[in-house]
């Protein structure tokens, strides 16, 4: 809409030389050989609260049962938790020192797309997606045996209500210092959805 070339990657490496602006698998592809690369480039990391992020990605794994999510478990709960905080943390660490070239956006924010588009400045922008949140609860008892996977990780290694719903680190003081860095964030939960049930 922006007149940018956009790829949505699902299981791939970004062409870069075919398009301007990317999205998903992020973790495919190296950020930071790619903020060599591209001097101006901008970077968005995108996140939402622990819970509903891991609750999400079980429901993922159950219904298209991809090896990477697939079978659920606490074990794999666990794992993930660990790797979200160690690829936060680098992307965090890496741009510290240029802050203005990264944006963190928490899409449990209600005006996240707003703010973004207002971000990049961008003339057209749509702000009334849903994302598909809703599919997840399409089937009630497979999203009850995954809600209690996910709770039984978190009792696991005590986690307290607050840690339930980070959206940045496990540390939550550590989180705090490094959303004092970067002004250029939305990531303050005001309204948590309602499936938190914490």
């Amino acid at each position: 809409m922006n007149g940018f070339r956009s790829q949505h990657s699902i299981g791939k490496k970004w062409d870069l030389d075919s398009y301007d602006c990317f999205s998903d698998n992020g973790q495919m592809n190296k950020f930071q050989e790619l903020d060599d690369k591209f001097q101006n480039a901008i970077f968005i990391l995108n996140t939402r609260n622990l819970r509903s992020w891991l609750i999400s990605r079980l429901m993922h794994g159950q219904k298209m049962k991809t090896s990477w999510a697939y079978p659920p478990s606490v074990a794999l709960c666990h794992k993930w938790i660990l790797e979200r905080d160690q690829y936060q943390r680098k992307v965090l660490e890496h741009f510290k020192n240029k802050k203005e070239k990264l944006i963190i956006v928490s899409i449990d924010e209600k005006d996240w797309i707003t703010y973004l588009a207002n971000k990049l400045n961008f003339q057209h922008y749509n702000d009334n997606i849903e994302l598909n949140k809703t599919k997840e609860n399409e089937n009630e008892s497979m999203r009850d045996l995954m809600v209690s996977i996910v709770d039984e990780a978190f009792a696991q290694w005590n986690y307290s209500k607050d840690d339930k719903k980070q959206i940045l680190l496990i540390n939550s003081s550590a989180a705090d210092d490094y959303l004092k860095i970067y002004e250029n964030n939305i990531t303050t939960i005001k309204n948590p959805p309602q499936d938190l049930n914490l």
